[in-house]
């Protein structure tokens, strides 16, 4: 299946805004869950393609170093710097 440029674009654009949205919300579950579907599919849309008989199914996986997966892991690490519960302990030892 061949996407147009402007296709691309108009995804790339909305997983962007998604990401935005749940940043801006700052709900650490909302971001695992974000990235977790994201790094099996692209968005929320499944292309069904006619092929002779048969109808196949075409599903996009977003690549692991994709800059809104990147940047939603960087993210989802300066929402555990900042939440009580997942912060660093720090033992000293004398």
């Amino acid at each position: 299946m061949t996407r147009s440029a402007y296709d691309v674009k108009v995804q790339l654009s909305k997983l962007g805004q998604e990401l935005e949205l749940i940043h801006a919300k700052g709900a650490i579950d909302d971001i695992e869950q974000w990235i977790e579907v994201n790094s099996k599919v692209i968005g929320t849309t499944i292309n069904f393609v006619q092929y002779g008989h048969c109808q196949i199914v075409i599903v996009q996986v977003l690549h692991p170093n994709h800059y809104h997966m990147v940047t939603a892991k960087h993210n989802l690490l300066q929402m555990y710097g900042r939440t009580e519960g997942y912060l660093i302990q720090v033992y000293h030892t004398y």
